[in-house]
């Protein structure tokens, strides 16, 4: 069997959301939606976010894992209260209803955790000045983002490389927790991994391997070039930075631990014996690849247009 079939087929059996989680998680989003909609003073929209809107979202790794997803509530401001006020009005909404018991602030956000399967992060955005904003509960500060641009400029990344871009993004979040060596926010991976992807490179993109090499590849070359943490920045609001999920030491270990994991994908992509080449993806990705010659692909559903149509929206990760 191909190597490129044993990406295929780990991806849909290990990697990608199963199938009951996606009907799950879309129907807990939904009915958020709807009560918020009913409920939530100055609701103007909700829509999917971060991975959840990319479509990078992974199957939890371990037992009992949990995975998170973004949901963006946009709220009127024709005159603005304190950044505050919004994260505080959206938690009381949620307090008076069915939500009492699995919600609670976050900085930017009110977490809604739905115990031993995943939590959803709801960030409200406020409209300044024709910009979007999130809020710093913290701070009281308004913080600008664009999603749209974000969005727009990821998605026309991967399209550059047959989809392959978002696959990597995947087994790279699939790295992190299967070997947990290493932290990096998923923003941080999906940006890093974006930003390799040039019309020249994208050519080498063209097989799931072949895009993990050269994008690995490219982040660690980046990396090696950084003694001190680089900024990295919002590629369409290039004074939105995502530096904050960063510090000196995080950025020291994940350098060190990436590039040790780049030197297996490169000594696998170039074992010309197909069995020896599999036991060092194997090395990599855990016993588990390669294990299973079944090819069947997963059907997901979009949650249905509607209440999800919303105006251009910042884009958010991890909160």
């Amino acid at each position: 069997m191909k190597i490129d079939n044993h990406f295929e087929n780990f991806l849909s059996k290990d990697v990608n959301l199963n199938q009951t989680r996606l009907v799950n998680l879309n129907e807990k989003a939904k009915n958020v939606s709807n009560f918020l909609s009913n409920n939530l003073d100055g609701f103007v929209s909700i829509t999917k976010q971060g991975s959840y809107a990319l479509g990078t979202i992974i199957k939890p790794v371990r037992a009992k894992q949990e995975y998170d997803v973004d949901m963006l509530v946009f709220m009127e401001c024709e005159i603005c209260e304190p950044a505050s006020y919004y994260v505080d009005s959206l938690y009381d909404t949620l307090q008076a209803g069915s939500y009492k018991n699995i919600s609670s602030k976050g900085t930017r956000c009110v977490k809604l955790n739905y115990a031993r399967d995943f939590h959803m992060d709801l960030v409200p955005c406020i409209k300044i000045n024709g910009e979007y904003n999130i809020c710093n509960r913290t701070t009281d500060d308004f913080e600008m983002s664009d999603g749209t641009g974000y969005q727009n400029w990821f998605l026309s990344q991967n399209s550059l490389t047959n989809g392959n871009l978002k696959r990597v993004v995947k087994l790279l979040k699939f790295l992190k927790s299967h070997r947990t060596n290493f932290t990096a926010k998923s923003i941080l991976l999906t940006t890093l991994a974006g930003n390799q992807i040039t019309s020249t490179s994208a050519d080498l993109c063209q097989t799931v391997p072949e895009a993990l090499l050269n994008i690995s590849t490219g982040i660690r070359d980046f990396l090696q070039e950084h003694d001190q943490v680089p900024t990295i920045c919002n590629p369409a609001l290039p004074k939105e930075t995502f530096n904050r999920h960063w510090d000196q030491n995080k950025f020291n270990n994940f350098k060190e631990k990436f590039c040790n994991i780049v030197e297996i994908i490169i000594e696998a992509y170039n074992e010309s014996d197909n069995t020896k080449s599999l036991d060092k993806w194997r090395k990599l990705f855990g016993q588990q690849f390669g294990s299973s010659t079944d090819n069947s692909t997963t059907t997901t559903k979009n949650i249905s247009a509607g209440i999800f149509s919303s105006p251009p929206k910042p884009y958010l990760s991890s909160w």
